[in-house]
């Protein structure tokens, strides 16, 4: 009992006096076995209430509080290489840290991080490689592996492997692997792979492989294979691949692939593959298959354009279904309306149009099927129970079954 009094009350005196000298009491010899106090180097189990110029341990570390170094900054000034258990009763924080660390509050990696980190509150590393744990915040430059934080999860550069969070979980830079948030989940430059968030999913410039929001999945530039949001699905750019939406699918550059919305859908650029909208379908240019619920609307349609009710382009071609009115510039290929088809002033008809009425302002040197066929400038062929060309005269200006 006399022998442990003593112990007790050296640990006291050298965790009371340990920040102001460098002393620390090792058994059985310098550098190897138990270190209590601030021994620069240790090679077995070191207890220390503060670090200050540590270099090295192997074996266990375990520290009441931050370095000396961390009144100055946060992370820059610490030291030492940590190599196996690494234990924060509640804080710690060392240079480089290669093996299992655990805090019950904070920790700090200012430079290194390999292994498993583990902390009560947040962890901070400047590169961390490994599974990181923090029951409110896992933060770092950089890093690989698995990232869990129970608020949010976050990388001021790239991350490749898993990152997980209860509220938001982000990158500065790249992600590639696996992200996800409960509310939030991005990369500002470029994601690879799987991007889930239950508010909104965004990588900043390009993306490729499947990204989920409940809401809006964002991507600034292109994306490429899946990506599914419950009210928004954008990009900026381009999108290759499967791209839906429960309210709003928009492609800025183009669309190719397969992209849906039951609500509206549009695409700046070109769309090839297959475009489908429940109520409005807006493409620049349409190469492939168009859908929209009610109405379908382009710069040039081309390949197969479908809409409910109306179907509006400068430039349309292929074959064109609409249940309600065609509205177009220049009409190309086959096109029918389940009520009329009208070419505006300056307009041309190459094509074929079949609906009640056809009416053209322009020029028609295609073939019209209808009731009433109307062409102020007739070079084709008008077939109807009444054919009115304008350009002409006499009786061949109105004639009944055809007129050319």
């Amino acid at each position: 009992m006399k022998l442990f009094s003593v112990l007790a009350t050296s640990v006291i005196l050298l965790f009371a006096f340990s920040d102001a000298r460098a002393q620390a009491l090792e058994i059985p010899t310098r550098g190897y076995g138990l270190a209590i106090g601030n021994s620069s180097e240790t090679t077995g189990i070191r207890i220390n209430f503060r670090d200050r110029d540590l270099r090295q341990v192997n074996g266990i570390n375990a520290t009441f509080w931050f370095p000396r170094e961390s009144e100055s900054t946060v992370t820059d000034d610490f030291t030492g290489t940590v190599n196996g258990l690494s234990l924060g009763l509640p804080l710690t924080g060392v240079r480089n840290m290669h093996g299992l660390s655990i805090a019950g509050g904070v920790q700090f990696m200012s430079n290194n991080m390999y292994g498993i980190q583990i902390s009560g509150l947040g962890s901070f590393s400047s590169s961390f490689y490994g599974i990181g744990v923090s029951g409110l915040g896992h933060v770092a430059d950089s890093g690989g592996g698995i990232m869990i934080g129970g608020l949010g999860s976050f990388t001021a550069r790239s991350f490749t492997g898993i990152t997980l969070s209860g509220l938001a979980s982000f990158s500065g830079g790249d992600i590639d692997g696996i992200s996800f948030g409960g509310l939030f989940s991005g990369a500002a430059a470029d994601f690879d792979g799987i991007n889930v968030s239950g508010l909104m999913g965004l990588a900043g410039e390009d993306m490729a492989g499947i990204n989920l929001g409940g809401l809006a999945a964002i991507t600034g530039r292109t994306g490429g294979g899946i990506q599914l949001a419950g009210l928004a699905s954008i990009s900026g750019e381009s999108f290759t691949g499967i791209s839906g939406a429960g309210l709003v699918n928009i492609a800025g550059g183009g669309m190719h692939g397969f992209g849906f919305s039951p609500g509206i859908m549009v695409s700046g650029g070109t769309s090839f593959g297959i475009s489908a909208a429940g109520l409005l379908l807006v493409s620049e240019r349409n190469r492939g298959a168009a859908f929209g619920g009610i109405g379908l609307v382009g710069d040039r349609l081309t390949g197969v354009n479908l809409s409910g009710l109306t179907t509006i382009g400068d430039t349309v071609g292929g074959i064109t279904i609409t249940g309600g009115g065609l509205i177009a510039n220049r009409l190309n290929g086959v096109s029918t309306a389940g009520l009329f088809s009208y070419i505006s002033e300056n307009g041309s008809q190459t094509g074929v149009a079949l609906s009640p009425v056809n009416w053209n302002e322009g020029r028609q040197q295609g073939v019209t099927i209808g009731i009433v066929n109307y062409a102020s400038n007739l070079r084709g062929l008008q077939i109807g129970l009444l054919n009115i060309a304008a350009n002409k005269s006499g009786f061949g200006r109105v004639l009944p079954v055809i007129n050319f």
